[in-house]
């Protein structure tokens, strides 16, 4: 096993305490031997340039200038290493990590685009291509999107080598402010040069690129998807990394996931790769009144234990996987037209992949993502803004849909905006698991039992009942 907890002295392969080298990437994982490096390679090889250096205290800026103080990342106790006092709201990195931010890594990564020779190669590596839905109705809604767009712009390592947005803006001022942050995303991404992907290989450099579309009128999120996937090419070597307008991206997830992505088998044996650790607020009043402005700002609250924000082990959003567009593709061409209408669209996608493809799915040891043991956060990879993310559904049985415009009817005319809109919400998470085919018992019962988990105004409660009976009919759910 993984010897995390030891101090930087025991091997990280076999857990001796006579470990007398490291690795010679990233200096921060010790080992008693070459032939314990080795054979830990596997799995090191997924955070390799992710850790610290034993003893790396310079804070070094980032590409804007920022001052980033010294690691207290997910994987610290893998070398011993805590973050001393003041640098507990930084991002671990390390030293190799850290030159990539700096004006030198520039120009050094230029030089490694232009020297390396090895078009063969390069065409086998995976090509990270991230799909963004925006739609814009608010303040805040873009406020939130100006952050998400900040976190792809700052990663560690290169950005996803193409990023899609498809997005709409409601009124002239926020289509103005949506248009110009956009337009400077894509000069940050494309103006800046080759950025530097990997700390290895005959391919280290990648150049990046955007494409934002603006779109005349609201579309489903199912919608923005299919027409984004358009524009990915269609190859074994693309990856799709999805993701809500208003999440924040860990700085280190497109470096996880192309490290994960380039070890993985073919499409017949790995369509998506998934890493486990999710953070979100504690609760709705948790994502009102806390401001979530950056991964730093999660990873500090993280780190002092703070009751706004959380870390959970659970699969339970698409944005935690990378998938082959070979399988997003296969979606559409599965799925009835009504489900890709469907505003819950994307719950139906993580559906498809997490259970449907379950045999394809490669997901990484938790324990290679945990908080060191003497503080910090785990790595997260993605923070959700929302605090009820839908539970996942599994698809194999048809059943028939109720009929959702009666259902959209009683409530309207219940007039009860709070629990009425819960209510909606799960009733519809019920349809749609229906629509795309479920035998989710669990899903089933989870909604029974929202039906039944407090009191109901009296226009609601023959809905409630009705939509009970059917579940416990289609599901065959008792009680």
């Amino acid at each position: 096993g993984v010897a995390y907890g030891m101090a930087a002295s025991r091997c990280a392969a076999c857990g001796s305490d006579r470990a007398s080298s490291s690795c010679t990437h990233c200096r921060g994982t010790t080992y008693c031997g070459t032939r314990c490096m080795q054979a830990h390679w596997p799995v090191h090889k997924l955070v390799c340039g992710l850790l610290p250096q034993a003893g790396a205290g310079a804070r070094a800026g980032e590409r804007d200038g920022t001052p980033r103080g010294p690691a207290d990342c997910a994987h610290a106790r893998a070398c011993g290493e805590t973050a001393p006092a003041g640098g507990r709201s930084a991002m671990q990195q390390s030293p190799g990590l850290r030159e990539l931010l700096n004006a030198s890594c520039q120009a050094e990564a230029e030089e490694v685009w232009e020297t390396q020779e090895a078009a063969g190669e390069a065409s086998q590596l995976p090509r990270l291509h991230a799909l963004i839905a925006s739609e814009i109705a608010t303040e805040a809604e873009y406020t939130n999107l100006a952050s998400c767009i900040q976190s792809i712009c700052k990663q560690w390592r290169a950005p996803p080598e193409h990023s899609l947005v498809s997005w709409y803006a409601a009124g002239k001022e926020l289509r103005e402010k949506v248009t110009t942050l956009l337009r400077e995303f894509v000069q940050v991404i494309e103006g800046a040069g080759p950025f530097v992907a990997y700390a290895d290989g005959p391919v280290r450099a990648v150049r990046c690129r955007a494409t934002v579309i603006e779109q005349p009128t609201r579309l489903p999120p199912g919608e923005h998807l299919r027409r984004l996937l358009e524009l990915v090419p269609d190859a074994d070597t693309s990856w799709v990394l999805l993701s809500d307008d208003d999440s924040l991206w860990h700085p280190g997830r497109t470096a996880f996931f192309r490290n994960f992505a380039r070890q993985v088998p073919g499409p017949d044996k790995c369509a998506a790769t998934v890493a486990p650790l999710l953070a979100q607020p504690t609760s709705a009043e948790a994502a009102a009144d806390e401001s979530f402005a950056s991964p730093l700002v999660v990873n500090k609250m993280l780190q002092q234990r703070h009751p706004a924000v959380v870390v959970k082990q659970e699969l339970v959003d698409i944005s935690q996987y990378c998938v082959r567009r070979s399988l997003l593709a296969a979606f559409f061409e599965t799925q009835r037209r009504a489900v890709l209408e469907h505003e819950l669209c994307l719950t139906r996608v993580l559906s498809f992949v997490a259970r449907d493809h379950k045999a394809r799915c490669l997901q990484v040891a938790p324990e290679q993502l945990a908080a060191p043991d003497g503080g910090g956060a785990p790595m997260w990879m993605i923070f959700c803004r929302r605090p009820d993310l839908l539970p996942r559904a599994a698809s194999s049985v048809e059943a028939p849909a109720p009929d959702m415009q009666r259902a959209g009817e009683v409530l309207e005319a219940a007039g009860f905006a709070g629990g009425g809109a819960g209510l909606r919400r799960r009733v519809e998470q019920l349809v749609l698991r229906r629509w795309g085919g479920s035998d989710a018992r669990e899903a089933a019962e989870a909604a029974l039992d929202s039906f039944g988990a407090g009191p109901l105004p009296s226009p609601l409660l023959p809905l409630a009942e009705d939509l009970a009976k059917e579940a416990r009919e289609a599901f065959g759910v008792e009680g």
